[in-house]
């Protein structure tokens, strides 16, 4: 196994389709970013698969996560059976959270509430490190 970390520019982040501002939380000098949750390769001849190892969350600023939340319902919950959307566009070409993967059961022994698989991260800062997201599991099962 070897690991595999890496860190690209995002062009835009939607939700159901609507793009979400960029956050105030951020120095304008850093661009839109996402590190890409710790990864292994496993290299077996002729075949080549990805482990996704530790989140298994979407980490976002937090302006961004509280807002999203608001947008989904009181509390962040919403009813299960309404599929909710997060995208990244990157290089030009989305990149959606398939719904399932986005929504957790807010409740356990109920499927009627769920909330997002997410939470906010601190924000990138100068001297630090620098992205705005780390897109875990959700994101890579995708």
């Amino acid at each position: 196994m070897y690991p595999i970390t890496w860190e690209v520019m995002i062009d835009n982040v939607y939700l159901d389709g609507k793009s979400l501002p960029m956050s105030t939380s951020t120095p304008s000098s850093i661009g839109l970013s996402a590190l890409f949750d710790t990864v292994s390769a496993l290299v077996v001849p002729s075949l080549v698969s990805f482990i996704a190892q530790g989140n298994s969350l979407l980490l976002g600023p937090e302006d961004i996560v509280s807002l999203i939340q608001q947008r989904l319902g009181p509390g962040g919950r919403f009813r299960c059976a309404e599929p909710h959307n997060l995208s990244f566009e990157i290089g030009g070409k989305m990149f959606p959270v398939d719904p399932r993967d986005f929504a957790r059961q807010a409740l356990r022994g109920t499927t009627e509430f769920c909330v997002p698989a997410l939470d906010s991260t601190d924000a990138p800062k100068v001297g630090g490190y620098l992205f705005s997201w780390s897109l875990g599991v959700p994101f890579l099962k995708g």
